[in-house]
């Protein structure tokens, strides 16, 4: 039987035909037990077939976000079948989201974590694993061999943040057992990139025009991230009531896990700062109120990739072959910061590392930094 002929005979719910009721009529123009030649002249006005038509502009809006295709919404809309609700999370998606919600996590890093164990969560699913207490040390096992066509160091992630994420159920005494207690993962040191050298650093600096608004604001922007060797997410969340000019230092608000810091800044930093702030933002910015101190050249807030396409632009105007992005000006401020004698203590401050080995990977990209410590420090140097 044809969709059109099925519309003729009775209606649609739920992609299946059932016989229509005395009440209901045809209401399309046929003739059936409870319906009349007349029914044309009621579907205009919304008086006959019970009423559907008076409806059908309240569930063409319930049924908008239920994930359905153009077709099947139209065809629900017109015959009045209302849309089923849509279906609640898992107890296992509901047990990630009060994790992630727990750990005073960045939004980026949250957003990766929920990937991460969302694929394990729809690895489990067409097993019709639901409840956590029925993840078995052979699931973890397969979920693993799944992951293999992924690289070593991503695959160790994955498994790192849902080994992680079992050992707090454990704790809590969701699981009886950690399935995943048995998962090892090799020893890899994360490389750095090879930071930029005083030189080079000092050509990106000044390859920005500073005589035109958008060169100064880019000349400021460098600054900003070479004085302070902040995220690119901390520099795009700066306003105007964070920097303390007096004090030549800004106030870091939304750090990663929440954590705020000052950082200082130096006076080339706070020089082509104010002058920014001074003269090429408000010709920016015009009338709108936004609190942001970097905008683009329609006046709105910057975005991550402005500052990574001006990154690359200015690099190359100053004769930088390889890659340049805003994150590698944090990696050399901080090398340039410990070959020039600061403590491993005070980058860590700066920086915002949570823990001491963290910083303490800048060390193998500066190798002579024990050595002249040593020299310049212990009494029998």
């Amino acid at each position: 039987m044809s969709s059109r002929q099925r519309w003729q005979t009775g209606t649609l719910e739920h992609g299946k035909a059932t016989p229509p009721s005395k009440e209901q009529g045809l209401g399309v123009g046929g003739r059936g037990s409870g319906g009349s030649g007349k029914d044309t002249k009621a579907k205009k006005t919304g008086a006959g077939d019970g009423g559907l038509n008076t409806g059908a502009r309240g569930l063409k809006t319930g049924i908008r976000d239920q994930g359905l295709g153009v077709r099947e919404k139209q065809d629900r809309a017109r015959i009045g079948t209302p849309a089923p609700d849509p279906q609640p999370p898992t107890p296992l998606l509901g047990l990630i989201e009060t994790y992630l919600s727990s750990q005073g996590l960045g939004e980026r890093t949250k957003r990766s974590y929920r990937d991460r164990l969302g694929l394990f969560a729809a690895f489990l699913d067409p097993g019709g694993i639901l409840a956590p207490r029925e993840i078995t040390k052979a699931h973890i096992n397969a979920y693993a061999v799944s992951l293999e066509d992924k690289s070593e160091a991503t695959r160790a992630a994955y498994l790192k943040t849902l080994k992680l994420f079992l050992s707090r159920l454990t704790e809590e005494n969701i699981l009886l057992t950690h399935p995943a207690a048995h998962l090892t993962f090799p020893n890899l040191r994360p490389l750095l990139p090879v930071p930029l050298s005083e030189r080079e650093m000092m050509r990106l600096l000044n390859a920005p025009d500073t005589d035109t608004h958008l060169g100064l604001r880019d000349r400021a922007i460098l600054e900003v991230l070479y004085s302070t060797g902040m995220r690119l997410g901390e520099l795009l969340a700066l306003t105007l009531q964070d920097v303390d000019f007096s004090e030549r230092q800004c106030f870091i608000r939304k750090g990663k896990g929440g954590k705020g810091r000052w950082a200082p800044l130096t006076h080339e930093a706070c020089t082509f700062l104010q002058a920014y702030l001074d003269t090429a933002r408000p010709r920016l910015v015009k009338a709108r109120p936004y609190p942001q101190i970097f905008v683009g050249l329609r006046g709105r807030p910057l975005d991550r990739d402005g500052v990574r396409a001006l990154c690359r632009l200015h690099a190359r105007n100053a004769g930088i072959t390889r890659r340049v992005w805003p994150h590698l000006l944090r990696h050399t401020a901080a090398c340039h910061l410990l070959a020039g004698g600061a403590s491993l203590f005070h980058v860590q401050l700066l920086l915002g590392h949570a823990l001491p080995v963290t910083t303490q990977r800048y060390t193998a990209v500066t190798p002579g930094l024990m050595r002249s410590t040593l020299q310049a420090c212990h009494p029998r140097a």
